[in-house]
């Protein structure tokens, strides 16, 4: 009866572990793919990743990188006036 109560305790702090873990990992990504990076590497494709590349971005989530506007409104056509006080 002892071992019983044993593996089951075991398997229930196991379980708490694991997720604990999860709830870690779901941490990381939420705040990775909510916070920009400045000068951030964009991220390979999934087929030119290493193994231990993609274990490491499946633990830690994907970086994106701050959105850079290299154009203005009159590039595509739209006049923009100046707002005069």
């Amino acid at each position: 009866m002892k071992i019983i109560v044993k593996v089951k305790t075991k398997l229930l702090i196991l379980f708490i572990y694991g997720v604990l873990s999860l709830n870690l990992m779901a941490i990381f990504h939420v705040y990775s793919m909510t916070t920009f990076v400045k000068n951030s590497e964009i991220v390979k494709s999934p087929k030119q990743l290493s193994i231990s590349e993609k274990i490491w971005i499946l633990l830690t989530g994907v970086k994106i990188p701050r959105p850079i506007n290299n154009s203005y409104p009159s590039d595509h056509g739209v006049k923009n006036y100046p707002l005069r006080r």
